[in-house]
């Protein structure tokens, strides 16, 4: 029947395996059935458990837990995204398909099509632990199989939120236990509290809503106020790759013009000190010395006097997910789209393995 391969893609990184087909398959099930797609698009981020209605899907699932809106989101990345399956692209799927927890791994690979994946099903097993929650599904495309399989471990319950929000309505913010949460307004404005809460939507566009329990991030998902959800993020990820320091800031520029200006705010003008003043902060993230006091300090001292000042940095693989990180964490994310901030410097570091960027944000 042949072999199936697959590439399985931690945090931690990354393990290759291919094996032999050995699970025999129901004598009822016909391979030539197309599979049965969960629904890639939920209004509510909530989750439920149970078996697959695809019954080749639910073979491999069976034993683990089930979650039909993470399962939503491991049919889109097997549709939609052809190469460069990554994380972030997972995690944008899944707040499409209504999840809304990190999601830890990502597991992507071909099979002959209505043929058993013993390679995927074995590396399941060995991967979930307790209170892990399974998002699996299988796509036809090229005449073959490709499954998807995410695994995420909520540490926490946040109770169902409507994604999509009418402008002048309250978000109410539950969870099993006491948590602080952080919601950023489409203009950069932070609001923040502790669960249980509701929170006031006074703007149109896209919010983004973070949860975090002492010990561990809890939900980091958007909500759109008289607006649509969009098909895919502001920028494409996971983004060109770049070839120095200098080709990594021009990047990094374009991108947070085309963020700023997908939210209504005028891009940044560079400036030639807030430039040379970010080399020595960009330093001590590698070094692991930064602190957002340090940096805000130097640059008072450097004569930015007259207005906000702040230092923001990222390491990802490549520029457009650095941004695209930024985005998603609140105190980032306000600096980006503050509109105070209209003068920018920016130092970068390039690496084999991606990218480290800081920039330097100052009102005048």
């Amino acid at each position: 029947m042949g072999r199936d391969c697959f590439i399985i893609a931690f945090l931690a990184g990354m393990v290759l395996g291919c094996g032999p087909k050995s699970t025999p398959l129901p004598p009822s099930f016909d391979p030539t059935a197309g599979p049965v797609i969960p629904a890639m698009f939920a209004p509510v981020y909530a989750t439920g458990h149970g078996l697959p209605k695809d019954p080749l899907t639910a073979q491999v699932a069976l034993g683990h837990k089930w979650s039909e809106s993470l399962s939503g989101a491991a049919a889109a990345v097997g549709l939609e995204v052809q190469s460069d399956a990554t994380l972030q692209a997972a995690q944008h799927a899944a707040h499409r398909a209504g999840y809304p927890y990190p999601v830890r791994s990502i597991s992507i690979g071909w099979v002959p099509a209505g043929d058993y994946p013993d390679e995927l099903a074995d590396g399941i097993s060995r991967i979930l632990r307790q209170g892990d929650d399974l998002g699996l599904a299988r796509v036809r495309t090229l005449g073959k199989d490709r499954w998807v399989a995410l695994i995420a471990h909520p540490t926490e319950r946040l109770e169902p939120i409507r994604r999509e929000r009418r402008k002048g309505t309250e978000v109410a913010i539950r969870t099993t236990s006491l948590c602080r949460w952080v919601l950023v307004s489409p203009s950069g404005t932070m609001h923040t509290g502790t669960t249980p809460d509701t929170a006031m939507l006074d703007e149109q566009g896209e919010w983004w809503l973070q949860v975090r329990s002492l010990n561990a991030l809890v939900a980091s998902v958007p909500l759109y106020v008289d607006l649509a959800t969009p098909p895919a993020p502001v920028i494409d990820l996971p983004g060109d790759s770049v070839i120095g320091p200098g080709d990594a800031i021009d990047l990094a520029l374009e991108l947070m013009g085309d963020i700023r200006q997908a939210f209504g705010v005028s891009g940044f003008l560079t400036d030639a000190t807030l430039q040379t003043l970010a080399h020595y902060p960009l330093k001590q993230v590698l070094d692991d010395s930064w602190t957002l006091v340090g940096g805000v300090n130097r640059l008072r001292g450097a004569g930015f006097i007259g207005g906000p000042v702040t230092q923001v940095h990222c390491s990802a693989p490549t520029v457009a997910t650095c941004l695209d990180a930024m985005l998603q964490e609140p105190v980032h994310r306000s600096a980006l789209l503050n509109h105070s901030y209209r003068l920018v410097g920016t130092a970068a570091q390039v690496r084999t393995d991606g990218v480290t960027l800081l920039f330097n944000l100052a009102s005048q």
